[in-house]
């Protein structure tokens, strides 16, 4: 099994010559290393010219992992694998997704998920809803509970040490907006969780509506809410993640002013190659 790599030890020249090797081959890498990045732990770094591939830790679960960037998916798949040959398979890996099928079949995880990471340095436009928009306390048991039936795969939950603070949107808050069985006046139907990345940007996740209650743009409310309000606090961004796939958010996001900043693979390495 591959131990994780102790932050403490880690080389801030590695962090550096990862800003080197991109600055003037990708100009969308720039955004991600010094607002999204994970370079606290970097424990090895192989490049090519426009490509460079990093030992770290996973942003969210502290597990090894290999991260590759760069201009040239061919180069990104050759960084990444070096670093396999020289010190093994990581629990996992993050490339930019042209690289993803690039990868040698011995450790390209068979099951991967496509997501673009996404900031703003602009406050959106006000929007009447946001007023509805209150604070949770973390211990909260209704965030959970939303959690699980309107966004089960959310990376981010109540426990997870990076965590700001919940937001969310009440029934009691909408009045009857057409809905026939509401549920109880304190049922949370939208929610957000801000966490704070290794670089102190915020992130932006785990943003979800209740099945029952979509197409009422209050997701739109909530995220425009949070974005205007952690910019204010002096936060140079607001960063969040999505799956490629999912439209809809992509049209929230949009709408909100927005930027895909990169876009991303990312998958487990099979447990029988640790």
């Amino acid at each position: 099994m591959i131990g994780t790599v102790n932050p403490a030890h880690a080389d801030p020249a590695l962090a550096d010559r990862i800003r080197s090797v991109l600055a003037g081959h990708d100009p969308a890498a720039s955004d991600y290393l010094s607002l999204g990045a994970r370079l606290d732990a970097v424990s090895a770094v192989h490049d090519e010219p426009g490509a460079v591939a990093w030992r770290s830790l996973h942003a969210t679960w502290n597990r090894p992992w290999i991260i590759g960037m760069g201009a040239d998916p061919a180069a990104v798949a050759r960084c990444a694998a070096a670093l396999v040959d020289s010190g093994g398979p990581p629990e996992g890996i993050t490339v930019e997704r042209r690289a993803f099928p690039r990868l040698p079949s011995s450790f390209r995880p068979v099951e991967h998920w496509e997501w673009d990471w996404w900031f703003t340095t602009t406050p959106p436009p006000r929007r009447p809803g946001e007023d509805r928009v209150v604070t949770l306390d973390s211990a909260d048991g209704r965030i959970p509970a939303m959690l699980a039936e309107s966004s089960p795969d959310a990376m981010t939950r109540p426990g997870d040490p990076r965590i700001r603070g919940w937001w969310a949107i009440e029934a009691s808050s909408l009045g009857d907006p057409g809905r026939t069985d509401r549920g109880a006046a304190d049922q949370i139907v939208a929610i957000a969780v801000v966490t704070s990345m290794r670089s102190g940007v915020p992130h932006l996740g785990s943003v979800a509506t209740h099945p029952d209650w979509r197409g009422l743009g209050l997701s739109r409310d909530l995220c425009a809410r949070l974005t205007r309000d952690l910019l204010a606090e002096g936060s140079p961004a607001v960063t969040l993640g999505m799956h490629a796939a999912n439209r809809a958010a992509r049209a929230v996001y949009d709408s909100l002013g927005y930027t895909v900043g990169y876009r991303w693979a990312s998958g487990r390495v099979a447990a029988e190659m640790h």
